[in-house]
């Protein structure tokens, strides 16, 4: 019976401390230095769509070994880019749902619906956020890691 016990104890001691290791782990201080973050809305005329776009703005060069991969912001995730290659900020677009103009084609031959576009399914993110809230997922010597930004606010690009 001490031995039946045993095995049971050890197991769930084993579950609990696998299930820590795998808890995503997201730092307070990020591993770059960030200025203000914000965001802004902009329209694309030539397809109909509407972006939320996220500014990151650097102070200074990233350390080597550290590379910036996607930002999750307002139930949505995206990759992360330079706007451009000596440029030190970082942007994530983010499409908005219904902004495209309704180009879908209805009828009874599935072939003549071949080029409709699937409805946009936001996924359940990995982290709570408030809607002035981020969480940057980046990769440090091929492991990665999570930061949070506070306090985006939005701005106007005019």
């Amino acid at each position: 019976m001490k031995i039946y016990l045993k095995l049971i104890l050890g197991g769930i001691a084993l579950i609990a401390l696998q299930s820590c290791g795998n808890s995503k782990k997201s730092q307070k201080n990020g591993p770059i230095d960030l200025q203000q973050a914000f965001y802004t809305y902009s329209d694309k005329e030539a397809t109909g769509s509407r972006m939320l776009e996220l500014y990151l703005p650097v102070n200074a060069q990233i350390h080597p070994g550290i590379e910036l991969d996607s930002v999750f912001f307002r139930g949505r995730g995206a990759a992360l880019e330079k706007l451009s290659d000596d440029s030190l900020i970082y942007v994530g677009r983010f499409p908005l749902a219904g902004s495209e103009k309704p180009d879908r084609i209805m009828s009874a031959d599935p072939r003549e619906e071949y080029g409709n576009r699937p409805p946009v399914i936001l996924a359940k993110l990995p982290f709570e956020l408030e809607r002035d809230q981020a969480v940057i997922t980046y990769k440090k010597d091929g492991e990665s890691n999570y930061f949070k930004v506070v306090g985006i606010e939005e701005r106007n690009m005019d």
